[in-house]
């Protein structure tokens, strides 16, 4: 994580045109990386679109992540969807499917379609990549800042991504994952976003 905290001040250096602007965009660059760094769980409620070169498939979901690699996603909607929930406890994945009521447990390795929707990953491949960058935007009248890296495996379908975050509230607005043709195969859109949450023991636990 220091290459990120390093590789931002740099940044700063080289476009800022005046003291003001430098110290202002210092200290947006220090919080952002501050919280990545000391990031250890959230949860959030968020929009999961598939893009393919056929069809978009959207599902809204809530999202429970340890950085170590324990997760929790469960579909709220669309309704032949709902309830369905996936859990991996860091060695097992088990899927839940709520209209027959039964659990498939797994060992398995994570595969980039499922693995890449998390900011932890995405915190990973940013500080190993030599292939990152920093930008700003305008989102819904928001001001961002964009960290963009490229996804370590050769894929594709997966090849890099960027991660938009609101520089007031310091939360993720959406992570969006792009192919080597630089079209989006993966967004989510985070709606809600709680940081560093106390999970009770059982979250990522088989039911």
């Amino acid at each position: 994580m220091k290459k990120i905290i390093c590789f931002l001040v740099f940044i700063i250096f080289l476009s800022s045109g005046c003291s003001i602007k430098f110290n202002k965009s210092e200290n947006i660059y220090r919080k952002i990386n501050s919280r990545l760094i000391k990031m250890k769980t959230y949860e959030a409620q968020a929009d999961l679109k598939y893009i393919s070169n056929k069809n978009i498939n959207t599902y809204e979901v809530d999202m429970y992540c340890d950085v170590n690699g324990p997760y929790k996603i469960k579909v709220l909607s669309p309704e032949n969807s709902a309830g369905n929930t996936t859990v991996f406890d860091g060695k097992y994945i088990y899927q839940y499917n709520s209209k027959i009521n039964s659990c498939i447990k797994t060992i398995t390795k994570e595969t980039s379609e499922r693995s890449e929707i998390f900011l932890s990953n995405f915190i990973k491949n940013y500080n190993h990549s030599m292939d990152s960058s920093v930008s700003h935007c305008n989102i819904e009248k928001k001001m961002c800042t964009v960290l963009e890296t490229k996804i370590p495996q050769e894929n594709n379908y997966l090849n890099s991504e960027k991660l938009f975050i609101d520089n007031k509230t310091l939360n993720p607005i959406k992570l969006v994952i792009f192919d080597k043709d630089n079209l989006e195969r993966i967004i989510v859109r985070f709606n809600s976003f709680k940081y560093n949450v106390n999970f009770k023991s059982s979250t990522f636990k088989s039911k």
